[in-house]
């Protein structure tokens, strides 16, 4: 197990044959001044900039923030049906950002309140014709995740 954010940050970039930090910051929407924080003193990034960073390198938003779980985002699944088919992709990018999501917010959802937040996701990335979370821009994430933390709380969301 990779130990240190720094380790796994420098491990993913390695994946994404990402070779610098101002390379990371254009593509994940990240300060340099933070990746260089992050991967100099030690700390880990929480929320939206772990997430923008594991969709910018194409990893396990879990997996970067905490060392738990696998590295690798599920692979695409195409469902096809006579005259029908659907790229899963989408839909399994965002249910594994959001089962990272809720351990690092440490938050109990049912299975059926984080395929609700999933569906957010799926909507945001329709909304935006994107074909991964890594498209969607920082600021929009980061509303994104005000929104379930908030609807968490109410208990919109169980």
């Amino acid at each position: 197990m990779v130990q240190t954010f720094s380790e796994r940050l420098k491990l993913a970039m390695e994946k994404a044959e990402i070779k610098s930090l101002l390379e990371l910051s254009k593509r994940s929407g990240i300060s340099q001044n933070s990746l260089t924080t992050w991967t100099t003193k030690g700390k880990t990034p929480r929320g939206a900039s772990c997430l923008a960073l594991a969709n910018a390198m194409g990893v396990s938003w879990q997996w970067l923030a905490s060392g738990e779980g696998p590295m690798e985002l599920p692979q695409p699944s195409v469902i096809e049906l006579p005259g029908y088919q659907a790229d899963l992709h989408p839909i399994l990018e965002a249910v594994n950002q959001v089962d990272g999501f809720c351990e690092t917010f440490h938050l109990e959802i049912s299975d059926r309140g984080k395929f609700s937040i999933a569906g957010l996701l799926v909507q945001i990335m329709g909304a935006r014709h994107a074909r991964s979370l890594q498209e969607i821009p920082l600021d929009v994430m980061g509303q994104w995740s005000q929104d379930v933390l908030r609807r968490v709380q109410s208990g919109e969301i169980k």
